[in-house]
Protein backbone atom coordinates (compact mmCIF):
# COMPACT_ATOMS: atom_id res chain seq x y z
CA UNK A 1 0.00 0.00 0.00
CA UNK A 2 2.98 2.30 0.81
CA UNK A 3 4.75 1.39 -2.08
CA UNK A 4 1.68 2.31 -4.41
CA UNK A 5 0.98 6.12 -2.82
CA UNK A 6 4.70 6.60 -3.45
CA UNK A 7 4.02 5.67 -7.02
CA UNK A 8 1.05 7.30 -7.14
CA UNK A 9 2.95 10.62 -5.83
CA UNK A 10 6.00 9.94 -8.37
CA UNK A 11 3.16 10.18 -11.13
CA UNK A 12 1.77 13.09 -10.02
CA UNK A 13 4.75 15.14 -9.48
CA UNK A 14 5.66 13.73 -13.23
CA UNK A 15 2.42 15.03 -14.88
CA UNK A 16 2.60 18.05 -12.93
CA UNK A 17 6.10 18.68 -13.86
CA UNK A 18 5.25 19.88 -17.46
CA UNK A 19 1.02 20.42 -17.26
CA UNK A 20 -0.08 23.09 -15.90
CA UNK A 21 -2.63 21.28 -14.03
CA UNK A 22 -4.67 24.07 -12.48
CA UNK A 23 -7.83 24.99 -14.52
CA UNK A 24 -7.26 28.91 -13.41
CA UNK A 25 -4.13 31.05 -14.51
CA UNK A 26 -1.68 31.68 -11.53
CA UNK A 27 -0.22 35.18 -10.77
CA UNK A 28 2.85 35.88 -9.14
CA UNK A 29 4.28 39.50 -8.32
CA UNK A 30 6.90 41.16 -9.91
CA UNK A 31 9.05 43.46 -8.15
CA UNK A 32 8.01 46.47 -10.13
CA UNK A 33 4.56 45.62 -8.42
CA UNK A 34 2.82 44.11 -11.09
CA UNK A 35 1.06 40.75 -11.75
CA UNK A 36 2.13 38.01 -14.61
CA UNK A 37 0.87 34.54 -15.41
CA UNK A 38 2.54 31.87 -13.94
CA UNK A 39 3.54 28.65 -16.84
CA UNK A 40 6.22 26.31 -16.86
CA UNK A 41 9.04 27.61 -18.51
CA UNK A 42 7.96 31.73 -19.61
CA UNK A 43 10.11 34.09 -17.84
CA UNK A 44 6.88 36.51 -16.73
CA UNK A 45 8.82 39.36 -16.80
CA UNK A 46 9.25 39.05 -20.81
CA UNK A 47 5.44 38.68 -21.31
CA UNK A 48 4.50 41.92 -23.49
CA UNK A 49 1.53 41.90 -25.08
CA UNK A 50 -1.54 40.12 -24.13
CA UNK A 51 -5.03 39.25 -26.46
CA UNK A 52 -7.92 37.42 -26.66
CA UNK A 53 -8.80 36.02 -30.12
CA UNK A 54 -12.01 35.10 -31.81
CA UNK A 55 -11.42 32.11 -34.48
CA UNK A 56 -14.68 31.59 -36.90
CA UNK A 57 -14.58 28.32 -38.36
CA UNK A 58 -16.89 29.04 -40.95
CA UNK A 59 -14.44 31.66 -42.88
CA UNK A 60 -11.36 30.71 -41.65
CA UNK A 61 -10.85 34.15 -39.90
CA UNK A 62 -9.24 35.32 -36.74
CA UNK A 63 -10.10 38.51 -34.82
CA UNK A 64 -8.80 40.42 -32.16
CA UNK A 65 -11.00 40.50 -29.42
CA UNK A 66 -9.16 42.66 -27.39
CA UNK A 67 -5.43 43.87 -26.76
CA UNK A 68 -3.79 44.96 -23.78
CA UNK A 69 -0.52 45.27 -22.01
CA UNK A 70 -2.69 44.62 -18.89
CA UNK A 71 -3.28 40.67 -18.06
CA UNK A 72 -6.21 39.13 -20.50
CA UNK A 73 -6.95 35.47 -19.28
CA UNK A 74 -10.02 32.88 -19.31
CA UNK A 75 -12.39 33.75 -21.82
CA UNK A 76 -15.00 31.76 -21.90
CA UNK A 77 -18.37 31.72 -24.95
CA UNK A 78 -21.66 31.01 -25.37
CA UNK A 79 -23.61 31.98 -28.57
CA UNK A 80 -22.43 35.17 -29.48
CA UNK A 81 -21.14 36.22 -25.93
CA UNK A 82 -17.63 36.23 -24.42
CA UNK A 83 -16.65 36.59 -21.41
CA UNK A 84 -12.76 37.46 -20.02
CA UNK A 85 -10.88 38.98 -17.28
CA UNK A 86 -9.18 41.94 -17.78
CA UNK A 87 -6.06 43.99 -15.33
CA UNK A 88 -6.70 47.08 -17.30
CA UNK A 89 -7.77 48.85 -14.34
CA UNK A 90 -5.04 47.48 -11.63
CA UNK A 91 -7.37 44.58 -10.52
CA UNK A 92 -8.87 41.50 -12.22
CA UNK A 93 -12.64 42.84 -13.26
CA UNK A 94 -14.92 40.76 -15.85
CA UNK A 95 -15.97 41.43 -18.96
CA UNK A 96 -18.59 41.26 -21.73
CA UNK A 97 -17.57 40.51 -25.40
CA UNK A 98 -20.79 40.53 -27.78
CA UNK A 99 -19.55 39.07 -30.82
CA UNK A 100 -22.26 40.32 -33.25
CA UNK A 101 -22.51 43.96 -32.12
CA UNK A 102 -18.71 44.32 -31.81
CA UNK A 103 -19.68 46.18 -28.27
CA UNK A 104 -17.57 45.30 -24.89
CA UNK A 105 -19.36 45.89 -21.85
CA UNK A 106 -17.22 45.71 -18.19
CA UNK A 107 -19.55 43.74 -15.81
CA UNK A 108 -17.77 43.90 -12.25
CA UNK A 109 -16.42 47.38 -10.57
CA UNK A 110 -15.13 46.02 -7.32
CA UNK A 111 -11.57 47.05 -6.74
CA UNK A 112 -10.77 43.80 -5.60
CA UNK A 113 -10.41 40.48 -7.74
CA UNK A 114 -13.08 39.22 -9.90
CA UNK A 115 -11.84 36.28 -11.94
CA UNK A 116 -13.03 32.40 -13.41
CA UNK A 117 -16.30 33.85 -15.75
CA UNK A 118 -18.47 31.67 -16.84
CA UNK A 119 -21.62 32.49 -19.09
CA UNK A 120 -24.52 30.59 -20.13
CA UNK A 121 -27.63 32.20 -21.72
CA UNK A 122 -28.21 35.69 -19.82
CA UNK A 123 -25.95 34.11 -16.48
CA UNK A 124 -22.35 34.93 -15.82
CA UNK A 125 -20.75 33.43 -12.55
CA UNK A 126 -17.60 34.02 -11.18
CA UNK A 127 -15.61 33.69 -8.22
CA UNK A 128 -14.96 36.97 -6.46
CA UNK A 129 -12.91 38.08 -3.67
CA UNK A 130 -14.48 41.38 -2.67
CA UNK A 131 -15.47 40.16 0.77
CA UNK A 132 -12.05 38.34 1.48
CA UNK A 133 -10.90 41.87 2.73
CA UNK A 134 -11.26 43.98 5.64
CA UNK A 135 -9.82 47.73 6.30
CA UNK A 136 -8.01 47.45 3.77
CA UNK A 137 -6.67 44.30 3.76
CA UNK A 138 -5.06 42.72 0.72
CA UNK A 139 -4.62 39.26 2.11
CA UNK A 140 -7.29 37.29 -0.15
CA UNK A 141 -8.41 34.00 2.19
CA UNK A 142 -12.40 33.32 0.85
CA UNK A 143 -13.71 33.69 -2.27
CA UNK A 144 -17.64 34.10 -2.74
CA UNK A 145 -19.82 33.17 -6.19
CA UNK A 146 -21.47 35.84 -7.56
CA UNK A 147 -23.99 35.92 -10.22
CA UNK A 148 -24.92 38.75 -12.77
CA UNK A 149 -28.07 38.55 -14.96
CA UNK A 150 -27.76 40.41 -18.51
CA UNK A 151 -32.06 40.15 -18.58
CA UNK A 152 -32.21 42.47 -15.59
CA UNK A 153 -28.61 43.72 -15.12
CA UNK A 154 -28.23 42.94 -11.66
CA UNK A 155 -25.66 41.42 -9.73
CA UNK A 156 -25.94 39.28 -6.74
CA UNK A 157 -23.70 36.52 -4.51
CA UNK A 158 -25.39 33.57 -5.12
CA UNK A 159 -22.94 31.15 -2.96
CA UNK A 160 -21.36 33.02 0.56
CA UNK A 161 -20.51 29.58 2.66
CA UNK A 162 -17.80 31.78 4.97
CA UNK A 163 -14.93 29.73 3.65
CA UNK A 164 -13.57 29.75 -0.16
CA UNK A 165 -16.15 29.07 -3.02
CA UNK A 166 -14.40 28.74 -6.45
CA UNK A 167 -14.38 27.35 -10.31
CA UNK A 168 -18.12 28.46 -10.52
CA UNK A 169 -20.02 27.08 -13.62
CA UNK A 170 -23.83 27.70 -15.24
CA UNK A 171 -25.96 26.09 -17.33
CA UNK A 172 -29.58 27.21 -17.37
CA UNK A 173 -30.67 27.11 -13.53
CA UNK A 174 -27.84 25.41 -12.58
CA UNK A 175 -24.58 26.88 -11.10
CA UNK A 176 -21.63 24.84 -9.64
CA UNK A 177 -18.43 25.35 -7.60
CA UNK A 178 -16.25 23.95 -5.56
CA UNK A 179 -16.89 24.95 -1.47
CA UNK A 180 -13.79 23.97 0.87
CA UNK A 181 -15.81 23.32 3.73
CA UNK A 182 -12.82 20.96 5.04
CA UNK A 183 -10.12 22.94 4.48
CA UNK A 184 -7.71 22.26 1.85
CA UNK A 185 -10.39 19.86 -0.10
CA UNK A 186 -13.12 21.61 -1.84
CA UNK A 187 -16.40 19.36 -2.75
CA UNK A 188 -18.64 20.13 -5.44
CA UNK A 189 -22.25 21.92 -4.71
CA UNK A 190 -24.64 22.86 -6.99
CA UNK A 191 -26.94 25.83 -6.71
CA UNK A 192 -30.61 26.17 -7.47
CA UNK A 193 -31.12 29.99 -9.28
CA UNK A 194 -34.79 29.81 -8.48
CA UNK A 195 -34.97 27.76 -5.85
CA UNK A 196 -32.02 29.10 -3.73
CA UNK A 197 -31.38 25.24 -2.79
CA UNK A 198 -27.64 24.78 -2.27
CA UNK A 199 -27.12 20.96 -2.93
CA UNK A 200 -23.69 18.58 -2.00
CA UNK A 201 -22.17 16.95 -5.19
CA UNK A 202 -19.36 15.08 -3.88
CA UNK A 203 -17.82 14.28 -0.24
CA UNK A 204 -14.99 12.46 -0.68
CA UNK A 205 -11.56 14.61 0.78
CA UNK A 206 -10.43 14.98 -2.59
CA UNK A 207 -10.06 18.18 -4.46
CA UNK A 208 -11.95 18.72 -7.63
CA UNK A 209 -10.96 21.08 -10.51
CA UNK A 210 -12.43 21.50 -14.09
CA UNK A 211 -15.99 21.66 -12.84
CA UNK A 212 -18.15 21.73 -16.08
CA UNK A 213 -21.83 20.85 -16.49
CA UNK A 214 -24.08 20.46 -19.00
CA UNK A 215 -27.65 19.89 -18.84
CA UNK A 216 -27.84 17.71 -15.59
CA UNK A 217 -24.40 16.50 -16.02
CA UNK A 218 -21.52 17.47 -14.14
CA UNK A 219 -18.12 16.21 -15.13
CA UNK A 220 -14.93 17.05 -13.26
CA UNK A 221 -11.43 15.19 -12.53
CA UNK A 222 -9.52 14.97 -8.57
CA UNK A 223 -6.13 16.93 -8.43
CA UNK A 224 -4.63 13.94 -6.59
CA UNK A 225 -6.61 10.88 -8.12
CA UNK A 226 -6.15 12.51 -11.58
CA UNK A 227 -9.24 10.94 -12.87
CA UNK A 228 -12.24 11.92 -14.44
CA UNK A 229 -15.88 11.55 -13.32
CA UNK A 230 -19.55 12.27 -14.09
CA UNK A 231 -22.45 12.65 -11.63
CA UNK A 232 -26.28 12.43 -13.30
CA UNK A 233 -27.97 14.51 -11.31
CA UNK A 234 -31.23 12.83 -12.32
CA UNK A 235 -30.17 9.69 -10.82
CA UNK A 236 -27.53 10.63 -8.37
CA UNK A 237 -25.20 8.46 -9.17
CA UNK A 238 -21.24 9.00 -9.96
CA UNK A 239 -19.43 7.33 -12.56
CA UNK A 240 -15.84 7.19 -13.20
CA UNK A 241 -14.84 7.54 -16.78
CA UNK A 242 -11.53 7.14 -16.68
CA UNK A 243 -8.65 4.84 -14.88
CA UNK A 244 -9.44 1.68 -15.92
CA UNK A 245 -6.49 1.39 -18.54
CA UNK A 246 -4.19 2.57 -15.36
CA UNK A 247 -3.85 6.09 -17.55
CA UNK A 248 -4.65 9.69 -16.08
CA UNK A 249 -7.38 12.07 -16.90
CA UNK A 250 -7.09 15.61 -16.33
CA UNK A 251 -9.60 18.20 -18.10
CA UNK A 252 -13.01 17.34 -19.00
CA UNK A 253 -15.57 18.71 -20.50
CA UNK A 254 -19.17 17.75 -21.89
CA UNK A 255 -21.13 18.08 -24.42
CA UNK A 256 -24.55 16.50 -24.96
CA UNK A 257 -23.62 12.43 -24.66
CA UNK A 258 -20.32 13.36 -25.22
CA UNK A 259 -16.88 14.03 -22.80
CA UNK A 260 -14.16 14.99 -23.76
CA UNK A 261 -10.56 15.48 -21.91
CA UNK A 262 -6.82 14.64 -21.87
CA UNK A 263 -5.96 11.42 -20.88
CA UNK A 264 -1.76 9.50 -20.80
CA UNK A 265 0.54 7.86 -17.73
CA UNK A 266 3.41 10.68 -17.98
CA UNK A 267 3.89 14.42 -18.82
CA UNK A 268 4.80 14.21 -21.97
CA UNK A 269 2.00 11.28 -23.12
CA UNK A 270 -1.05 13.24 -22.53
CA UNK A 271 -3.61 13.02 -25.90
CA UNK A 272 -7.14 14.42 -26.77
CA UNK A 273 -9.81 11.42 -25.82
CA UNK A 274 -13.79 11.71 -26.38
CA UNK A 275 -15.59 9.39 -24.70
CA UNK A 276 -19.50 8.14 -26.04
CA UNK A 277 -21.86 7.97 -23.02
CA UNK A 278 -24.50 6.33 -25.41
CA UNK A 279 -22.27 3.36 -26.71
CA UNK A 280 -19.86 3.73 -23.72
CA UNK A 281 -16.92 3.63 -26.31
CA UNK A 282 -14.01 6.08 -25.75
CA UNK A 283 -12.29 7.12 -28.87
CA UNK A 284 -8.73 8.74 -28.88
CA UNK A 285 -8.40 12.30 -31.25
CA UNK A 286 -4.57 12.54 -30.80
CA UNK A 287 -1.50 10.68 -30.68
CA UNK A 288 1.63 12.87 -30.71
CA UNK A 289 4.09 11.11 -28.53
CA UNK A 290 6.30 13.67 -26.49
CA UNK A 291 3.80 16.77 -27.18
CA UNK A 292 1.29 17.43 -25.05
CA UNK A 293 -2.01 18.25 -25.55
CA UNK A 294 -4.71 19.79 -23.53
CA UNK A 295 -7.43 21.99 -22.08
CA UNK A 296 -10.34 20.59 -24.67
CA UNK A 297 -13.55 21.74 -25.16
CA UNK A 298 -16.11 20.35 -27.64
CA UNK A 299 -19.54 21.81 -29.73
CA UNK A 300 -21.35 19.03 -31.58
CA UNK A 301 -18.51 17.21 -33.65
CA UNK A 302 -15.58 19.98 -33.42
CA UNK A 303 -13.04 19.29 -30.43
CA UNK A 304 -10.66 22.23 -29.86
CA UNK A 305 -7.48 22.26 -27.70
CA UNK A 306 -4.40 23.23 -26.52
CA UNK A 307 -1.20 21.67 -28.12
CA UNK A 308 2.03 22.06 -25.80
CA UNK A 309 4.94 22.28 -28.86
CA UNK A 310 7.47 23.60 -26.62
CA UNK A 311 7.68 25.48 -23.10
CA UNK A 312 7.38 28.65 -24.45
CA UNK A 313 5.11 27.74 -27.84
CA UNK A 314 1.27 26.28 -27.40
CA UNK A 315 -1.29 25.71 -30.66
CA UNK A 316 -4.77 26.31 -30.59
CA UNK A 317 -6.12 23.02 -33.28
CA UNK A 318 -9.90 21.71 -33.54
CA UNK A 319 -10.77 18.21 -34.42
CA UNK A 320 -13.74 16.83 -36.79
CA UNK A 321 -15.17 14.11 -35.45
CA UNK A 322 -17.42 13.71 -38.50
CA UNK A 323 -14.04 14.16 -41.17
CA UNK A 324 -11.79 12.83 -38.30
CA UNK A 325 -9.75 15.57 -39.44
CA UNK A 326 -7.68 18.08 -37.82
CA UNK A 327 -7.28 21.94 -38.46
CA UNK A 328 -4.59 24.17 -37.54
CA UNK A 329 -5.64 27.68 -35.96
CA UNK A 330 -3.12 30.13 -37.15
CA UNK A 331 -2.80 32.35 -34.01
CA UNK A 332 -0.92 35.73 -34.59
CA UNK A 333 0.82 34.68 -31.18
CA UNK A 334 3.27 31.93 -30.44
CA UNK A 335 1.66 31.16 -26.79
CA UNK A 336 -1.98 30.26 -26.88
CA UNK A 337 -3.93 28.86 -24.43
CA UNK A 338 -7.72 27.90 -22.80
CA UNK A 339 -9.44 27.64 -25.95
CA UNK A 340 -13.85 27.29 -25.81
CA UNK A 341 -15.79 26.85 -28.60
CA UNK A 342 -19.79 27.37 -29.39
CA UNK A 343 -21.22 26.98 -32.52
CA UNK A 344 -18.66 27.98 -34.71
CA UNK A 345 -16.52 30.37 -32.82
CA UNK A 346 -13.43 29.33 -30.54
CA UNK A 347 -12.45 32.14 -28.16
CA UNK A 348 -9.24 32.11 -26.03
CA UNK A 349 -6.43 33.78 -24.97
CA UNK A 350 -2.48 34.57 -25.67
CA UNK A 351 0.59 36.89 -25.27
CA UNK A 352 3.85 37.76 -26.72
CA UNK A 353 6.93 37.08 -24.95
CA UNK A 354 10.16 39.37 -25.56
CA UNK A 355 12.74 37.35 -27.27
CA UNK A 356 15.44 39.76 -26.46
Amino acid sequence: MIFALILLGIAYLLVTSVVDMSPSTPLQNESDGTEKPIFSGIDSSKITDYYIYLYDISTGNITTVVSSKSILINPSIDNNRVVYTSYQNGNADIYLYDIETKETKQITFDPYEQDMARIHGDNIVWHDARNAHTEGSRVINEHDIYRYDLSTGKEDAVIRSGVPDRRPDVYGDLIIAEIYLRGMYGNIYAYNISSGELKPITSELQGHEQNRIYGNLLVWYHNSLLQVYMYDMTTGYTTKITGADGNYGVYPNIYMNKIVYSKGLFSDQFDIYVYDLVSEEEKQITNTPGIVEILPDIYENMIVYTREESADKRSIHLYDLKTEKELDVKSPSEFNHAPEISGDNVIWFAFDVSKK
